[in-house]
């Protein structure tokens, strides 16, 4: 099956509006290998919402010994429970084209048992992390032949293989195109591993973080900044305090990191180089309300102006629940203004891309809920 999918839907593992699902967590059951297949089947499109909440937990559960029963259904086309699996894939005709419904729409392309089975598989392996199609290991036609070869691994042992084939393929696209920051990103995100960073928060983090912000600063090696951010990043909101007390640090950084808070070149077509300060803002404002088109960026909850208010008005809460704050918060605005500007087709734009990122945000807590497995956070 041909499909175009948009980037950020992609690797998104389950849907549900229910959150009462959680309590599954409580109720791990001893499965035999022969019971997976028949929870593979619990995935229909015509199974309720608590059947397939259930089933997807035991077979995550299960690790690699649900993996056969997955594989064995990974070209099913028999439709799976939309609610949980819907991506935004579009169906595309053998020359590449969209198809397009009798009103002139792109046909939108549901789930089959046979997705649902290699996005579970995605979810255990590959985790949500490939920022990029590029970067995809498992696909329809060879995610067989990768788990074959890997036969014998534990799925954390699999996710480390993965992350190393991500990394790989990264610094390719960093060798063939340096100048693209995106490419750098990805990079930052492969490099290392769930076990390093504990041990880097550990030795950057003993004098209060003051360690990572002066590894921010111009003349430090890109592999330094690299290990420095993803500390920072990962102590979540306990380094939040640190990150808004050097909110206003001039010192410049490391060329091509944090590229700039404007996010726009100069005509040489170079990025203005962002302060300490300016990526301490970055780090914050991207952690919460993750990436949008700028189009959209003035409908930001979080903001320079208003952050170190809007952080303290949200203390105590987790890093998920500061994420649910803001995007509401810019929903009500989005549709406050589309209320009085009806015909405003940027603000159109905005309310149904915040509406979007709010299922994405359901998607991605229930896909918690029903971890298993330590997953590598990048």
């Amino acid at each position: 099956m041909n499909m175009k999918s948009n980037w950020a839907s992609r690797n998104q593992v389950v849907k549900s509006t229910v959150y009462a699902w959680f309590f599954f967590g409580l109720m791990v059951s001893a499965f035999a290998v022969e019971d997976y297949p028949v929870l593979v089947e619990s995935l229909l499109d015509g199974a309720s919402e608590e059947t397939v909440a259930k089933s997807i937990f035991e077979i995550k559960s299960g690790g690699t010994e649900a993996f056969p029963a997955l594989l064995d259904h990974i070209n099913d086309k028999r439709l799976a429970k939309r609610s949980f699996f819907q991506q935004n894939l579009e169906e595309v005709n053998p020359d590449g084209s969209v198809k397009l419904t009798p009103e002139g729409k792109a046909q939108i392309h549901l789930p089959t048992i046979g997705d649902a089975c290699l996005m579970i598989l995605k979810s255990e392996i590959e985790g949500d992390i490939a920022p990029n199609p590029k970067f995809d290991i498992l696909l329809p036609d060879s995610v067989r032949r990768w788990i074959e070869a890997h036969k014998g691994q534990t799925v954390a042992q699999m996710a480390e293989s993965a992350r190393k084939e991500h990394l790989a393929r990264a610094e390719a696209m960093v060798a063939l195109e340096p100048d693209k920051h995106y490419w750098w990103d990805a990079v930052k995100k492969y490099r290392t591993t769930a076990q390093e960073i504990q041990r880097r928060i550990a030795a950057l983090t003993a004098d209060g973080y003051a360690k990572v912000f002066e590894t921010f600063v111009e003349g430090k090696s890109d592999d330094e900044v690299s290990k420095a951010e993803i500390v920072i990043r990962e102590a979540g909101v306990e380094a939040y305090p640190a990150l808004l007390a050097h909110l206003e640090d001039k010192r410049l950084v490391v060329e091509n990191w944090f590229v700039s808070e404007k996010m726009s070149s100069d005509a040489s077509g170079h990025f203005p180089r962002a302060t300490v300060g300016g990526a301490c803002f970055k780090i914050l404002h991207q952690e919460i309300e993750g990436y949008w088109p700028l189009s959209y960026e003035r409908f930001y909850a979080v903001r320079r102006d208003n952050v170190k208010q809007w952080v303290e008005a949200h203390k105590g809460q987790t890093l998920d629940q500061m994420s649910e704050s803001a995007l509401m918060e810019s929903l009500r605005w989005a549709e406050a203004e589309l209320a009085l500007h009806p015909d405003d087709t940027d603000v159109k734009g905005a309310v149904e891309y915040l509406r979007e990122r709010k299922e994405m945000l359901r998607r991605r807590e229930v896909f918690r809920r029903y971890e298993y497995h330590q997953k590598f956070p990048y």
